[in-house]
């Protein structure tokens, strides 16, 4: 995997050995996305859904900043989330069904728009989102739920999960996955080990 920054050739990155970037490698988005230790997002690729969260709608070649304070991305077929360091989840792109919230619900979302706040992870699939809030409520949103999120679990900070931790910080939740399909409470407890 790699990653560029401005004009640039592209460096070989491995996420787990660079304290400074956060990488999420593309999907069927075709853009790619990273955060520095700064909290600065940049992307680059296909822009067609919305994927970029400035307003673009045209691909480039090269690394472009698009957002600030951010502390994790997730992004799956023409959609983007981003996890602000104040809590906020925020979407971008495609949203035919829901997984980047109400705004440009139906078609695509090309700016940045809050969906929830008070949140520690996230996670997106082809058509719902999901994330962790700070309490330990499981919210989803999309294909299933509705644009709008609905919590579908409580106390998920109890449970021992199949979530990936930091490396850091093993006591706090950093990313959750998420299928293709919605992620009903029981297959989510299931997943989750309970």
């Amino acid at each position: 995997m790699t990653v560029g920054f401005g004009g640039g050739p592209p460096t070989p990155l491995s996420p787990k050995r660079s304290p400074t970037m956060s990488f999420m490698p593309p999907l069927a988005s075709s853009a790619n996305y990273y955060v520095t230790s700064s909290g600065a997002l940049f992307v680059k690729g296909l822009a067609h859904r919305g994927q970029y969260g400035d307003g673009r709608l045209k691909a480039t070649d090269t690394f472009v900043q698009t957002a600030s304070g951010v502390a994790r991305v997730h992004a799956h077929t023409g959609h983007a989330l981003i996890l602000l360091r104040n809590g906020d989840v925020m979407g971008t792109g495609g949203n035919i069904y829901g997984p980047v919230g109400r705004h440009g619900l139906g078609d695509k979302a090309v700016r940045w728009g809050r969906i929830l706040s008070g949140a520690r992870a996230i996670a997106t699939g082809s058509s719902h989102s999901l994330a962790i809030r700070r309490d330990g409520t499981l919210m989803a949103w999309g294909a299933g739920y509705g644009p709008d999120p609905v919590a579908v679990m409580e106390n998920v900070s109890a449970v021992a999960a199949r979530v990936i931790r930091d490396d850091c910080a093993p006591t706090r939740w950093q990313s959750l996955a998420v299928g293709a399909r919605p992620s009903h409470a029981s297959k989510v407890a299931a997943a989750l080990g309970r």
